[in-house]
């Protein structure tokens, strides 16, 4: 009886169809949890983001007697309003909403209720001044000049 065995050649093909077979399984895993993963991660930032997310625009802004006014207006979601800084410095400003006053000074926030215009009353110096809004969804500003 005659023994036949398989050769080199032959071993060397199917042991490396193998191995390839066997990381491309692997690697098709590793890309499914990767991917999914990604997914719920991406999926979560846009809730955190839809939650955080809070519109606030200045209608107007301008000085009058030493005071620099700033109309605002809040989206359809409530606005915080952190701090006000006047040519890069954190000023102490009032603001008035729904015949309420508020301080804004930096330490505590004034809350805008939403689709609500309030004025921001604010102490400066000069005929012109750039007045920065900082609230929890970011911050606006715009240059506010002396009216007569």
């Amino acid at each position: 009886m005659i023994a036949k065995g398989v050769s080199e050649y032959i071993a060397t093909f199917i042991v490396s169809i193998v191995t390839l077979a066997a990381g491309l399984g692997v690697f098709i895993y590793a890309y499914t949890v990767i991917d999914s993963h990604q997914l719920v991660i991406s999926r979560s930032i846009e809730y955190a983001r839809a939650e955080y997310k809070e519109d606030l625009d200045i209608m107007a802004g301008y000085i009058k007697g030493g005071e620099a006014v700033i109309i605002i207006v809040t989206g359809g979601s409530s606005v915080d309003i952190d701090a006000v800084y006047v040519n890069n410095t954190m000023i102490v400003c009032r603001i008035y909403v729904n015949d309420a006053m508020h301080i804004i000074d930096g330490e505590g926030a004034a809350r805008v209720p939403s689709n609500s215009v309030a004025v921001i009353k604010c102490p400066v110096e000069g005929a012109v001044a750039y007045v920065k809004i900082v609230y929890r969804g970011g911050e606006v500003g715009l240059w506010a000049a002396r009216i007569a």
